[in-house]
């Protein structure tokens, strides 16, 4: 996949002395509307929403307290960059592991029952 440059979407260039000077709200939500067919995006997608260069000190780790993005099918957002490179990217839907674990169960529930017979 590929970032998307300046000219392709919208990015905040976000400029303080220290991360201290950058609020969030405890219900901030950071909200992302597009046109653009997300049927097509694919996983390594990306987008370059902030520049935080210009703000000093070491970043934090949370900040927005909701993320409203469009929906993905089959796919998921990786927002875990927001706060370092200013970058989202769209990744593979991983299941929850309890997901992944009743599944496996399942299939060895079938394995066992079909060796039986």
């Amino acid at each position: 996949g590929t970032q998307n440059g300046a000219t392709a979407s919208d990015l905040a260039r976000i400029s303080a002395a220290t991360w201290s000077n950058v609020m969030f709200g405890a219900s901030s939500t950071l909200q992302l509307v597009t046109s653009l067919d997300t049927s097509t995006w694919v996983s390594g997608d990306s987008w370059k929403i902030f520049d935080w260069s210009s703000v000093g000190g070491m970043a934090p780790t949370s900040g927005f307290a909701n993320f409203d993005l469009p929906a993905l099918t089959g796919l998921d957002w990786n927002t875990s960059n927001i706060y370092t490179t200013g970058v989202i990217g769209v990744v593979v839907l991983v299941p929850e592991p309890s997901r992944a674990l009743l599944l496996l169960f399942g299939l060895l529930g079938l394995m066992i029952r079909r060796r039986r017979r």
